[in-house]
């Protein structure tokens, strides 16, 4: 009773006591509160500043900086749910600027504004990088922005627990070499925090069971140690399939699983996967994509015919000779992944490894925690959100970057010209049914030459190839003209 509600004194539990029907005396209660160690009322009215940010479901907000080990700096912005202590990785930069950490807040609601729904209130200190239209981004959604005192680490806590935990479990246990490797392990050590590690302030559960809701222990000898972040950290969990058939990560278990795909459109195919049982239940929904699937055999053909023609006669070489040939065959990707190297350092197509490749072509594997879905309803939304990736990209690719105009008609003009583009690269894609990349290349090799003669100056493009004259007749285009500017001297 005293600790459900703090502002009771002793006197106003006696009363309620009383009103119950239990007559003791007054000072009873009091010693039974002292002997229990329930301090008195005004010592436990005051709220603290945890119990605060808790009630007020508040996201704590911060920067993480690592250096690696050729000197340069890099910094992790995350952001920390006080009440259930999810980590959300909001990016990582060389340069926190004032518009790349706004751009990351805006961000944040586009890919986690479920976890943020119930959010009043953020957390962040007094850094220059936090300027007003960051602190608009979150006051729009209805959360207020608290900042904490100048040079006062402690009053966020719990991003600073947090950096201190990436540090000891993570940083200080390995060497960092670049963004790449920086961002794979953060990564997964973020999954790992919010899936599997235990919080003392969850009663020992993970944020993903922060509900309380717990499996029975698994038999003894079905546990086995999953590592993470290269083996820096081990996951104790419960094997998925028997111990004779050993242990294999959820994806690969998920893609070797049999069944029959359905089909969706012309074009579009799923098979809905569904790994364990109760509350550990794991959803996959493997996509495969018809006209994407020709697209990876035609490409990989392609590069096995080009692999072909470059070690053909190599079984005649010298060693020497053929050690700089896998050396230059190592600079194309594409190609080093199809050559297999005998024991006696003959130059073979991995045919193995063609084979393996062919399986997974147009097939896109999901990962989902939506039960009640139906596969059809992601697989669409996932090829609508990937065409509309798709189409922003190809809109960096036409050199129309943002441009800040000043007057609205200048804005509408300029969206409807990024749109008119992204129109006509769709329909050329259509027309001839290659990509856009290849398409601009081809044609950017047509060229326009000017040249002085003694009789005058003219200008004389090149000779279109036949590939050159396909796309054209595709699109049903003219060939250009190929004389420009005849300019004859004058006698």
């Amino acid at each position: 009773m005293a600790r459900e509600n703090p502002t009771w004194g002793y006197r106003r539990i006696h009363g309620e006591l009383v009103g119950l029907g239990h007559h003791i005396g007054a000072s009873t209660v009091w010693q039974i509160l002292k002997d229990a160690g329930v301090d008195p009322a005004p010592a436990r009215t005051s709220v603290s500043w945890s119990q605060l940010l808790r009630s007020q479901a508040a996201i704590a907000y911060d920067f993480a900086h690592v250096d690696t080990a050729l000197l340069r700096r890099f910094y992790v912005l995350f952001f920390i749910d006080v009440t259930t202590r999810e980590v959300i990785l909001g990016g990582i930069t060389t340069n926190p600027t004032a518009r790349w950490t706004t751009q990351a807040a805006r961000n944040l609601f586009l890919g986690h504004s479920d976890r943020l729904a119930d959010a009043k209130a953020l957390v962040r200190d007094r850094g220059s990088q936090f300027t007003a239209s960051f602190d608009e981004v979150f006051r729009t959604e209805g959360i207020k922005v608290l900042k904490t005192p100048v040079r006062t680490p402690v009053a966020n806590a719990f991003a600073e627990r947090w950096i201190a935990s990436l540090r000891r479990e993570l940083l200080d246990r390995t060497i960092i070499w670049n963004q790449r490797q920086l961002r794979r392990l953060v990564t997964d050590y973020v999954d790992q925090y919010n899936t599997h590690r235990p919080h003392r302030a969850l009663q020992q559960r993970p944020p993903s069971r922060a509900d309380g809701v717990d499996a029975g222990p698994p038999p003894s000898d079905n546990v086995i140690r999953f590592p993470h972040c290269d083996g820096l950290i081990g996951e104790v969990q419960e094997r998925r399939m028997t111990p004779r058939q050993g242990f294999r990560h959820p994806h690969v278990e998920a893609r070797s699983r049999q069944g029959r795909f359905s089909t969706v459109d012309e074009t579009l195919q799923v098979k809905d996967i569904r790994l364990g049982e109760g509350v550990g239940t794991e959803r996959f929904i493997m996509v495969r994509n018809l006209d994407t699937a020709q697209r990876d055999a035609a490409i990989r053909d392609k590069l096995v015919v080009l692999l072909t023609d470059r070690i053909d006669g190599s079984d005649e070489l010298d060693r020497d000779a053929r050690a700089e040939l896998r050396g230059r065959i190592r600079e194309k990707p594409g190609l080093w992944r199809y050559l297999r190297v005998t024991r006696g350092g003959l130059l073979r197509i991995d045919r193995t490894k063609i084979a393996a490749e062919a399986r997974l072509d147009g097939k896109t594997l999901l990962r989902t925690s939506e039960m009640g879905v139906a596969a059809a309803e992601i697989a669409r939304g996932y090829k609508s959100l990937l065409e509309a990736f798709r189409g922003w990209r190809d809109l960096k690719q036409l050199d129309l970057r943002p441009v800040y105009h000043r007057k609205d008609d200048r804005i509408v003009a300029h969206v409807q010209l990024s749109w008119l583009s992204l129109l006509l690269i769709r329909t050329a894609e259509i027309a001839t049914g290659d990509t856009w990349r290849n398409l601009a290349a081809e044609l950017d090799r047509i060229q326009l030459h000017t040249y002085d003669t003694g009789a005058g100056t003219v200008s004389q493009r090149t000779r279109l190839t036949g590939k050159q004259r396909d796309i054209l007749d595709a699109l049903s285009l003219p060939e250009p003209p190929h004389y420009y500017d005849f300019d004859p001297l004058n006698d």
